[in-house]
C-alpha cells in the first residue's frame, strides 16, 4: 500500500528523473516507483523485502556485482545505514561506474544531528548496521570521483505544520539541542 506522506517527500527528487533511466536501491513499498513511472524513461527497484508493486525481489550487494546496465539516475532512501563502511564503498563505486557522465546519485539517510533519530529511532531497526554522519559519506562520494551539487537537511521529511515547528522550538528552548530535521539528503554527479 503506498504511503501518502512517503510520496509527497520523495516528489522534489523524483522530478528528477523526468525521461532518465533510473535505478532505485531499496524500493520497499514502491512509493518512488509510483511517483517515476509517469514521467522516468525506465524505473529498475530492487529491494530484499520488496512490499511494492513494480519492486524486484533483491540483494543490492549482488545486483550491483551483476548489473550491466547504465542508468541516467541511482536513487537510495535509507539503505546506506544498513551496510558497513567497505560494503558502502564498493556501492559507491558500482553506482560511479554504473551511471552516465553527468548522472545522478541521489542519498536520503537518518540525520544523526536530530537527537530522536540519533538515540531512540535509528537503533530500533535490528536491521541497521551503522550511522553515517553527511561529513563521512560526502568525502567518501568525492573519493569515489563524485561532485556534491547538493546536501543538507530534507525539510519536507517531517511534518512542516505550524504546530509541529512551534513544539520542536519549544523543545529545543528547553533542552538546549537543536531539534533537526529526521532525513538528510545528499545529490552527487558523476563528472
Amino acid at each position: 500500500m503506498l504511503d501518502k506522506f512517503s510520496i509527497k517527500k520523495q516528489q522534489k527528487f523524483a522530478k528528477l528523473t523526468k525521461d532518465k533511466n533510473v535505478l532505485e536501491l531499496g524500493g520497499g513499498c514502491g512509493d518512488f516507483v509510483s511517483l517515476c513511472k509517469p514521467i522516468a524513461k525506465s524505473i529498475i527497484s530492487i529491494d530484499l523485502q520488496p512490499t511494492g508493486a513494480g519492486v524486484i525481489k533483491g540483494e543490492i550487494i549482488k545486483f550491483l556485482k551483476n548489473n550491466k546496465k547504465i542508468f541516467d539516475v541511482i536513487y537510495a532512501r535509507h539503505i546506506i545505514e544498513h551496510f558497513t563502511p567497505d560494503e558502502i564503498i564498493f556501492i559507491f563505486n558500482r553506482c560511479y561506474k554504473f551511471l552516465r557522465k553527468e548522472g545522478l546519485l541521489i542519498l536520503i539517510f537518518p540525520n544523526l544531528k536530530n537527537i530522536n533519530v540519533a538515540t531512540f529511532n535509528f537503533w530500533n531497526d535490528i536491521t541497521h548496521k551503522r550511522p553515517y554522519t553527511s561529513q563521512v559519506l560526502i568525502e567518501l562520494l568525492e573519493k569515489t570521483g563524485f561532485t556534491i551539487i547538493k546536501n543538507g537537511e530534507d525539510k519536507d521529511s517531517w511534518d512542516n505544520s505550524i504546530l509541529k515547528n512551534f513544539i520542536r522550538k519549544v523543545r529545543g528552548l528547553i533542552t538546549g539541542l537543536p531539534y533537526q530535521a529526521p532525513d538528510y539528503f545528499i545529490i552527487a554527479k558523476k563528472s
